[in-house]
């Protein structure tokens, strides 16, 4: 079953993790800080500051040197963020969206892989801000923020960025993250990315019933989509030691 929300050219990526009911926004606009004179970007400073401060070295291994740089390491380390997680693979999206079958099998739903076309796309990001530009074939480039906490709190185009890779996890899931300007609250659902496309993109859902998401997920492992792979550290290994030894019924050894 597939919804498809505008039309566009461009590159596809697929969403993590993975979201059935919409294509939810980042996870600091669906909260509001407690303390008085609060902005988004004191909010993100705070969140980023104190992630760095216990992790400087680490963030100086990954060379995690610009604020977009560090912001993508933050995220994928699950520190909320104005960024959204994707991969460029339909398996390991489709992981994630079977990933309860591991983890909460009692309560299963039906799971969605999300899928984006977009010719909004950066591998990295300058100090100078880009005006949106009409292009020769009827298309409008976006407009991109400069590289600072300033610029990533004014006004842009929401757009895909491909971080340097040096992270294993990063590597192995083939990561990629669409960054969201601050919430418009003149919008009925803020939090719904499908509500802020341009013309130029698309966003469809593929929905997996939760009745075939045990034998997808099988199918998936006897592939080689597995924890051990997407996350190749010891919580990796721990958690698909575990779904294989509990895994008892031989599915995993058969999955057509």
């Amino acid at each position: 079953m597939q919804k498809e929300f505008k039309k566009s050219p461009a590159v596809f990526v697929l969403r993590l993790p993975s979201s059935r009911t919409v294509a939810r926004s980042t996870s600091p606009t669906r909260s509001e800080p407690k303390w008085k004179g609060w902005s988004w970007l004191s909010k993100e400073q705070e969140l980023l500051r104190y992630f760095a401060k216990s992790n400087v070295r680490w963030l100086k291994e990954h060379y995690a040197e610009t604020f977009l740089d560090r912001l993508a390491l933050a995220q994928h380390r699950r520190l909320p963020t104005r960024l959204l997680d994707w991969t460029e693979s339909p398996l390991i999206a489709s992981f994630f969206a079977c990933l309860d079958v591991a983890e909460n099998a009692k309560n299963l739903t039906d799971g969605a892989v999300w899928r984006l076309h977009t010719n909004a796309v950066r591998f990295e990001l300058t100090e100078e801000r880009q005006e949106r530009e009409e292009l020769p074939d009827g298309s409008v480039s976006p407009a991109i923020p400069e590289n600072t906490p300033i610029g990533l709190n004014g006004d842009f185009d929401t757009f895909l960025f491909y971080p340097h890779r040096l992270h294993t996890r990063q590597i192995n899931q083939l990561a990629a993250y669409t960054v969201h300007p601050n919430p418009n609250p003149n919008l009925k659902n803020p939090s719904d990315f499908s509500q802020t496309l341009r013309r130029e993109e698309s966003l469809v859902r593929y929905i997996i019933p939760k009745e075939i998401q045990q034998k997808v997920f099988a199918k998936l492992w006897s592939l080689g989509i597995r924890y051990e792979s997407l996350f190749p550290d010891p919580e990796g290994a721990a958690k698909g030691a575990k779904y294989a030894v509990e895994t008892e019924d031989g599915s995993l050894w058969t999955s057509d």
